[in-house]
């Protein structure tokens, strides 16, 4: 049984939001940012399928967007029921007390 992805409804808004802000720079890098999404999606899915990698158990775990490094996604894991929520995307240079706070708020809700 293959692992299902789970996204968190606000996690468009975090994805919409950054595009925006990379639009007004440059829209190729705001289109790259959206591919490296999608594709950070797939390997997620992939490494789990292929047990290629076991995080420490940390609850939420992060990994960087593709080339865009300094952006992470935040997740969950549930290995008994196969299942990975994406939390956040976001600049991993905000302040962590605040990306703490929405996350936690996110697993809450």
């Amino acid at each position: 049984m293959s692992y299902v992805l789970v996204i968190h409804p606000q996690v468009r808004d975090d994805v919409l939001d950054i595009f925006l802000y990379l639009d007004q720079h440059s829209p190729a890098q705001a289109d790259r940012f959206v591919e490296s999404v999608l594709e950070s999606y797939d390997h997620l899915i992939s490494e789990l399928n292929k047990q290629v990698f076991l995080q420490a158990t940390r609850k939420v775990k992060s990994r960087p967007i593709g080339k865009f490094k300094r952006h992470l996604m935040y997740y969950t894991v549930d290995k008994k029921n196969k299942k990975v929520m994406v939390l956040a995307i976001c600049y991993g240079g905000r302040n962590p007390e605040e990306i703490d706070a929405m996350i936690n708020g996110r697993l809450q809700g």
